[in-house]
C-alpha cells in the first residue's frame, strides 16, 4: 500500500498557499511520495507577479506544510501560483537553489 502524504496550510491562509496547496495535493497523487526524498526540509517560492514568498516545510513522514516567508529569505523557486492570474502555474530555479542540497551532503 502507498504510503500517503499531506499537504497542510494554516487556518488564515491566503488564496495563493490555498491554490498552491491543491497543485502539490494533485502532484503527489499522481506521482507518489517518493519524490519528497530529495527535497531539502524547508523551500522558499516565490511568486514572480506579487512577489510575495512562501515556506514549504517537507517532512519525509507526515508531508508538506505551507506557510508564509519572511521578506528577507531567500527564495529558491520562483513560480506563478497566484489563483486569480488565470494562467496555469509556471515554475523556475534561481541560482540559490544549489545550497540548500548541497550542505546536507
Amino acid at each position: 500500500m502507498a504510503q500517503l502524504f499531506s499537504v497542510m496550510t494554516q487556518s488564515n491562509a491566503a488564496p495563493m498557499e490555498l491554490n498552491l496547496a491543491r497543485i502539490l495535493r494533485t502532484s503527489l497523487r499522481q506521482t507518489g511520495g517518493g519524490q519528497l526524498a530529495g527535497l531539502p526540509s524547508t523551500l522558499i517560492l516565490q511568486d514572480t507577479k506579487t512577489r510575495l514568498k512562501l515556506r514549504l516545510v517537507v517532512n519525509l513522514k507526515t508531508g508538506i506544510t505551507i506557510s508564509s516567508a519572511r521578506k528577507t529569505e531567500t527564495a529558491l523557486v520562483e513560480g506563478l501560483f497566484d489563483p486569480f492570474s488565470g494562467e496555469p502555474p509556471k515554475f523556475k530555479l534561481r541560482g540559490a537553489w544549489r545550497k540548500p542540497l548541497l550542505k546536507g551532503r
